[in-house]
Formats: structure tokens, sequence, C-alpha cells
């Protein structure tokens, strides 16, 4: 057929069959290798249960023990571990062009009472929640430790823990990744692993639910190669101010704000209750505001602060803080 024609068929092949259209022969190998393949990827793997979209297709279930017939052995449930393995045969080939790859782990699953199964085998009674976890992820350091150079734009890592989210960081190709995203870290101990990798370095985009801790966090100093920068946490505006001073780079900022209580009597905390946004004073948003002008009076409100030889708006609301560099 025709190449024009091949490249449309291509376009409505599952992605799982790339890998059977690229085996058939040598000229269709040839042709797979030449296309730009475009993958969406969501892995998601919340307690005993996991969900895995590419390019729309999903593939969920559950990954429970089952019992063999004489009650003695236990046979896992494999049906995670053999589409994870699946879904990297697709990202390993050489054509794979990565827009997003997202992996949510959630070791609490869809409730509390799935943090720990325990089932009755026998007279015994055997907890299966750390074997079933251990074995999902001992599949994911396996496939990722590789260092393949998978190709992405963007990556989005949820749920890890900081030695695991650093592995598979650096798994994709840097100059190719873009956008990082590093959200609801489980026991995430910040390290120099991360902001030394060249993913790091060369990426323009980031968002976090780091905070700029000078202990367990990560410096400002970090953060002046990213281009754009949201925080999902606080952020103090003190950091704000010397990240905005000092990196040339930065375009859009974006920080969430946190209520402070004022009033330390619970008198009339009944009738106040309806009303949450009168309860409190809004004090990270008036250090913004003071920290870029001392002078400003009020908890909200919009400022225009020049620095790197740049204006920059900042305009702070009772939700969050964006600081936008102006460039006539």
């Amino acid at each position: 057929m025709p190449v024009d024609v091949m490249e449309k068929v291509m376009k409505k092949v599952d992605p799982y069959d790339w890998i059977s259209v690229r085996n058939s022969n040598r000229n269709l190998r040839d042709f797979v290798d030449s296309q730009h393949l475009k993958l969406d990827i969501d892995v998601s793997i919340e307690g005993t249960f996991h969900t895995i979209d590419i390019n729309g297709n999903q593939s969920f279930g559950p990954f429970h023990p089952v019992v063999a017939d004489d009650e003695r052995r236990t046979i896992y449930n494999k049906r995670l571990q053999f589409a994870l393995r699946k879904l990297f045969v697709v990202m390993k080939l050489p054509s794979a062009q990565i827009e997003e790859f997202k992996l949510d782990f959630d070791f609490m699953g869809r409730g509390s009472d799935e943090f720990e199964d325990i089932y009755d085998i026998g007279s015994r009674r055997v907890s299966f929640k750390n074997k079933l976890l251990s074995a999902s992820l001992r599949t994911i350091d396996k496939e990722f430790g590789e260092f393949h150079c998978f190709q992405a734009k963007s990556v989005s890592l949820s749920g890890l823990k900081e030695p695991r989210t650093v592995l598979i960081l650096k798994s994709f190709k840097s100059g190719t990744l873009e956008n990082i995203e590093i959200i609801n870290s489980y026991k995430f101990y910040f390290s120099w692993q991360l902001t030394l990798s060249e993913q790091w370095k060369n990426a323009k985009k980031l968002k976090t639910g780091l905070s700029t801790d000078r202990y367990t966090g990560i410096r400002v100093a970090e953060l002046f190669a990213f281009s754009n920068i949201e925080f999902t946490t606080v952020v103090l505006s003190s950091d704000l101010k010397v990240l905005v001073d000092s990196s040339a780079k930065l375009e859009t900022c974006l920080s969430r704000n946190t209520y402070d209580s004022e009033d330390d009597s619970d008198e009339d905390s009944d009738e106040d209750s309806d009303d949450e946004d009168n309860s409190g004073v809004l004090t990270v948003s008036k250090e913004v505001l003071k920290v870029f002008d001392p002078n400003f009076v009020g908890y909200n409100g919009t400022i225009n602060y020049k620095a790197n030889g740049f204006e920059y708006l900042i305009e702070v609301t009772e939700f969050e803080t964006k600081i936008v560099k102006k460039i006539e």
C-alpha cells in the first residue's frame, strides 16, 4: 500500500498492536520505526486495583491473591505485572514519542480498609498487602532501572518515594522532557540526585508539591532553570521574591495561599462557621504583598514589580499568588 495510506492505518491501530505489525516482516518493521508513534500513558495503582490507559484504551482489574485448590499454596494474580510489561514493550519502540506519562501510586487504595487485606487460608490468617504492592513496584523498578531513555515531553509522578522518583525520572531522555510533575510524594525527603540530573536541569516547566524548606525541600537556587513553576503547597513569600529576583528565565509562577485564624477565642464560632472566608486572615497573601512592596496595605491586590530588566505582574487573591512576566 502507499505510505500515506499505511500512515492512516497506523493511526487507527491499537498501540499494543504496533508490536505485531512491526514483527510481521522487515518492510513493516522499517515502516513502523520511521513513524512518530505518539503515546499518552496514564498508570494508576490504587491499593489492590490498577488502571492502565494508553491513548484512551483502558485495561484494569484487581490483583488479589488466588488460593490454590489444596489451600496450601497462594498464586498471585500477575495481571498487573503482565500489563506493565506489555506497556513497556510499546514504550521501548524506537519510534515511540510519549506526549505524557503519568504514574499515580496510591498505596491506600480506595479506602483505608484496603490498606491491609487479610485472608483466611485454612487455619491461617495472612496479610498480602506488602507482597502485592512490592511485586508491582519491583516490575516498575526493573523496567525503568534499565535506563532505556524513553522519549517523553511530560512526566507526572505521584505517591512514590524519593529514590523511585529519581530512578523513573532518569529513565527519560534529557532534552525532550519539558514538563515535570512531582506531587503527593510519600515520605519524600529531597536529595541532590534529583536536581543534579540532566532531566531536571533541561526541563522548562515544573509542578510540585515539594516545599522550599531549607532542610527537606527544594532550594530556590535549583529552580532558576524553569520558566514556568506551580507550587501545589504554600511557598514562603521571601522564597518567591528570591526566585523572581534571581531567575531570568522565570515567566510564570503560581503558589497557593492558606488561612490563619485571627481570633484566639472560641466565642461565636458557630455563627461564623458558615462563612470561612471571614473567620481568618490571609497571612500568606499579606506577606507576599509586603515582601514585594513594603508600603502595600491589605491582604490581596496587584503589584507591578521590576527585576532582571523585566516587569512582573503579581496578583494575589484569597486562594493563590500568580506572578507573570510582562513583555511589551
